[in-house]
């Protein structure tokens, strides 16, 4: 029996407002995917960079190491920020866990310099807390033992009498020591100065490279 012209009206009123609806429901669906898919982003860019930086190398003073244009990605972990304070208090039975994560020997790390804390330098940690560290015509001894350093090429013949690193500081020098301004000069760089250590230089891409160090 054929529908009467009420009746087909009526069936298609009734299929553009479903149609109407179900658009209505998907494009609400698509926009709160949307709008979680950002939140997340936001999110993971946020954590990520709460622990971690880029730093450009500038100058020689890390040569043969590291040369001008060089990047590389820097781990905040536990050295500064949030994460240090948060290092701090799961590590309440060590009084040096105050200040935060330690780089070892021969870490790369980044600091604020302490004559313009807005500068960034990269150098090596060579001397750690309680140590007594002197330094006769370019060679480095630690506690009286000479420290190995493979990575050093470019040397000098400066002194420096011994010293007692303080036990909130570490002391730090560039791999070219003709060419550095280091804590031969400003001294041991406070632990609240250590910006982070590096654990990769990414750029250019042919020179990648893994660094140790890392917390």
């Amino acid at each position: 029996m054929p529908r009467s012209p009420c009746q087909s009206l009526s069936f298609c009123l009734r299929i553009m407002l479903y149609w109407s609806y179900s658009r209505r429901r998907l494009l609400a669906r698509t926009a709160r995917e949307f709008f979680l898919s950002a939140l997340l982003a936001a999110a993971l860019f946020m954590g990520v960079n709460s622990v971690t930086a880029r730093s450009y190398v500038e100058g020689p003073s890390m040569e043969p190491t590291l040369y001008t244009g060089q990047v590389l990605l820097i781990s905040r972990l536990g050295i500064s920020g949030l994460s240090r304070q948060v290092f701090a208090s799961a590590h309440l039975e060590s009084p040096q866990a105050t200040s935060g994560w330690l780089p070892p020997r021969g870490a790369i790390v980044t600091v604020a310099q302490p004559a313009d804390s807005g500068k960034v330098l990269i150098k090596r940690v060579v001397g750690l807390p309680g140590e007594t560290l002197a330094i006769e015509e370019g060679a480095v001894y630690i506690n009286g033992q000479p420290l190995d350093e493979p990575y050093l090429v470019y040397n000098d013949r400066r002194s420096v009498p011994p010293l007692v690193v303080p036990m909130d500081s570490v002391y730090v020098l560039g791999d070219d020591r003709p060419n550095s301004g280091d804590s031969r000069q400003f001294g041991p760089v406070l632990r609240s100065n250590l910006l982070g250590v590096a654990v990769l230089r990414y750029w250019p891409l042919s020179q990648i490279r893994l660094f140790a160090g890392i917390p």
